[in-house]
């Protein structure tokens, strides 16, 4: 197409693959996440004869039971981390209870589907804050109160929407186990952001937010877990915060 043109996303897709069987790969984070489910969906239906592979990084869940079981979903793999709270507001409960026992079913502990009930009571506050003494708790999640408050007045209506991932339709659930990070990691993520903090500054749930969600964790994750399968990966970037 001449400079300038304006075309679609099939129809520039259409253009590069031409007779080529080769995979298209949609991928995205957060927002753009939740969207790579969408669209995922999308040109699955566009390009029937074509793999189409989503990779969601740090989602939101896009729809609901009947969108998450179609076959455009049975590759590609769902990231999120366990610490992070945008992908773990939606889908079943034992995607993120590592351990559950009877006390914390009784009574409807866990009153919805929504993982937002669980992310309540057994977010960052369950961890503590690495290498001090005596130990120091994590933070509650931002604006809990409201977040609770929400959940009573319209929590069952959410539910009924039956929001889940599209891992039931066989994408691979890939769960990275998250931890709080040391002060000196929390410190130098801050200052790469241009944000002035003290130490106190530190502890604020919103940077944690940010820390758990935010590519630079979801990076050094990888690293952690996936490393021996990666063929390339530019892994110095953040070297000054993990070293």
């Amino acid at each position: 197409h001449e400079k300038g043109d304006s075309v679609t996303l099939v129809n520039a897709l259409e253009s590069l693959l031409a007779e080529k069987n080769v995979p298209i790969i949609v991928t995205g984070h957060s927002l753009g996440g939740c969207q790579t489910q969408v669209m995922t969906s999308y040109l699955a239906w566009q390009f029937p004869d074509t793999s189409v592979i989503g990779h969601p990084f740090a989602p939101s869940t896009a729809g609901d039971e009947a969108f998450a079981k179609q076959p455009a979903f049975s590759t590609g793999c769902f990231w999120w981390c366990t610490l992070d709270f945008i992908p773990c507001g939606y889908g079943p409960v034992s995607d993120y209870a590592l351990v559950a026992d009877d006390a914390k079913t009784r009574d409807g502990f866990y009153k919805f589907d929504l993982a937002i009930s669980w992310a309540l009571e057994n977010q960052w506050e369950e961890s503590v804050w690495p290498g001090t003494s005596p130990v120091e708790p994590g933070p509650s999640l931002p604006i809990k109160d409201a977040l609770s408050g929400a959940l009573v007045l319209g929590g069952a209506a959410i539910e009924r929407l039956k929001f889940r991932r599209p891992t039931l339709a066989g994408m691979e659930n890939v769960m990275l186990v998250g931890e709080l990070p040391t002060f000196d990691v929390m410190r130098d993520f801050l200052i790469a952001m241009e944000r002035k903090h003290t130490d106190d500054d530190l502890k604020k749930s919103i940077n944690q937010l940010e820390w758990q969600h935010f590519p630079p964790n979801y990076k050094l994750m990888l690293w952690k877990h996936c490393q021996s399968d990666l063929v390339y990966f530019n892994y110095q970037t953040y070297k000054n915060l993990y070293s």
